[in-house]
């Protein structure tokens, strides 16, 4: 992973933990799913993985939903940081 798209992965990462309250084990395990999502939209050199991904972000994210954070607010930060990445 280029140092680029490293720095944009983990900011986005950074922003997303923190609506995230990481001390109830249901919340950091619904965060982990949401993370494997963003780490394979960056990372996955797997086409079916990177699609899977942003079919997976570009609709509403039930995993943060439950845990109260919004998806659509998710989807501000991925978007703010990357212009674009979700619609590929």
């Amino acid at each position: 992973m280029n140092l680029k798209i490293q720095r944009k992965h983990t900011i986005i990462l950074h922003k997303i933990r923190s609506a995230f309250n990481t001390s109830i084990a249901e919340h950091k395990l619904m965060l982990a799913i949401i993370e494997a999502a963003i780490h394979d939209l960056y990372v996955s050199s797997y086409v079916s993985n990177r699609k899977s991904a942003i079919k997976y972000l570009s609709n509403e994210i039930v995993h943060a939903e439950i845990c109260g954070v919004d998806s659509d607010w998710i989807r501000r930060i991925i978007n703010t940081i990357d212009k674009g990445i979700l619609e590929e």
